[in-house]
């Protein structure tokens, strides 16, 4: 069981490792523009957000390839029960669809990766912070703890 989950966490996270699929940007731009007339008709409605609604549902399971991207269209009703229109565009269209949508599935998945690390850089530097000030407070409760067992109580003057 392990061993397949790993499997499956490595084939997810290696998919788009390198970059995006490669593809025409002629291509990507067709893809865009099918996206912004069959995609966004519906999805554009669902967020009064500033960034692209669609973008956190392109996983790279379901988009992360081009035949990933294709099968996906192909089965939209499978998908998610309410998107109850099928893609009927020319095959054209669909392939520029699903290079778009692949492209931007990859792009999405290196952006959530990125900031997964500046958290993790963030959060890394809050820690190291925390333990040099509680390194600091020690040696100063300590510092204090032997001048007042020694029974001076007060920094010796500088001369």
């Amino acid at each position: 069981m392990h061993r397949t989950l790993l499997a499956a966490a490595a084939t997810l996270s290696s998919a788009c490792t390198a970059a995006p699929p490669r593809t025409d940007p002629a291509v990507l731009a067709r893809g865009q523009q099918v996206a912004n007339r069959f995609c966004y008709a519906c999805h554009d409605h669902e967020s009064n957000r500033a960034w692209n609604p669609l973008l956190p549902r392109l996983d790279l399971l379901r988009f992360g390839t081009l035949e990933r991207a294709d099968a996906s269209i192909r089965r939209l009703d499978q998908l998610n029960a309410s998107m109850t229109l099928p893609f009927d565009g020319p095959q054209e269209d669909r392939h520029a669809l699903a290079a778009w949508l692949a492209h931007a599935a990859c792009r999405e998945h290196a952006r959530r990766r990125t900031q997964g690390w500046i958290a993790l850089a963030g959060t890394a530097a809050a820690a190291l912070l925390a333990a040099a000030v509680a390194g600091w407070v020690r040696r100063r409760a300590a510092t204090a703890r032997s001048r007042s067992a020694a029974g001076t109580g007060t920094r010796p003057s500088a001369r």
